[in-house]
């Protein structure tokens, strides 16, 4: 595919700091979102008197999100549970006392030393 030269002239790169969307997330997207904490909240006898064919597409779709997680589709359950607490990190921070920097000492031993201490 060829792109047109005057189509790349007015691209403008975004800047360190600039902001494009001040305004934050599309009401939609906020929507759905709602849709799945209110579908979330409700008991499985709740869920099972809705009538999907009642409900707006964003609607249907949250209800379907639910009722998957609910039936163990575990990234569905994993992506809910994260924008609701938040990612779990995937670093683990190794300490000193108190919380403060790890220090390590290494101490050079003599290759005899280490065969009497190691027994190798």
């Amino acid at each position: 595919m060829t792109v047109h030269p005057n189509s790349l002239a007015n691209l403008n790169p975004i800047k360190p700091g600039e902001v494009r969307n001040p305004e934050g997330a599309k009401p939609a997207h906020v929507q759905y979102w709602r849709y799945v904490c209110k579908y979330a909240d409700m008991t499985e006898k709740q869920l099972k008197r809705i009538d999907p064919k009642k409900l707006k597409m964003v609607e249907r779709s949250a209800l379907d999100y639910v009722v998957k997680a609910a039936k163990g589709d575990l990234a569905r359950s994993r992506e809910f549970i994260e924008r609701d607490i938040g990612k779990v990190p995937n670093s683990v921070a190794i300490t000193g006392a108190e919380q403060g920097p790890l220090v390590i000492t290494y101490e050079a031993i003599s290759r005899e030393d280490f065969e009497k201490e190691t027994g190798k």
